[in-house]
């Protein structure tokens, strides 16, 4: 998993709340993600349904590679 803009990494360094407005604007969805929504994918990868996926990078960033 690279959750790539999660918020609370921002939320805990000393660059605040500035920060991570700045960059979730720069991503696809217009913002960071919660916490919660990182789960999911990870939850994907850790159960049954996520079985037959080997050696990828599920990369969570809300769209901030494209742009």
């Amino acid at each position: 998993m690279d959750p790539e803009g999660y918020r609370s990494l921002f939320d805990l360094s000393d660059q605040g709340p500035e920060a991570a407005r700045s960059m979730g604007a720069g991503t696809l969805l217009g913002r960071l993600a919660h916490p919660d929504q990182v789960v999911g994918p990870a939850l994907l990868l850790a159960r049954d349904a996520g079985r037959f996926i080997t050696g990828q990078v599920l990369v969570a960033d809300g769209g901030l590679h494209p742009r």
